[in-house]
């Protein structure tokens, strides 16, 4: 169920409204296997996945809704030597 919440701000603008539907939807990457790519809306099962396929590749991370990263296992040096990310 979506909600609506106002936030106040220090812009001139004032307030802004933000749509809100309560879940937050994290993706699981794994650059090595990119056909592992999951997107879960609960964060332990995507940190769970995330660490086993670590395990597995070499190097995972689990981004949110946004697209900033939200945790990552593994060595990402390696990962960016190798040119997958």
């Amino acid at each position: 169920m979506w909600s609506v919440r106002k936030v106040h701000t220090n812009l001139p603008m004032g307030s802004i409204f933000v749509y809100d539907n309560g879940m937050n939807n994290f993706t699981v990457f794994c650059p090595y296997a990119p056909e592992e790519q999951v997107t879960l809306s609960d964060e332990w099962k995507a940190t769970e996945l995330c660490l086993d396929l670590a395990e597995e590749f070499g190097y995972a991370c689990v981004r949110d809704a946004w697209g900033n990263l939200h945790l990552d296992y593994g060595d990402v040096c390696q990962a960016v030597e190798d040119g997958v990310i």
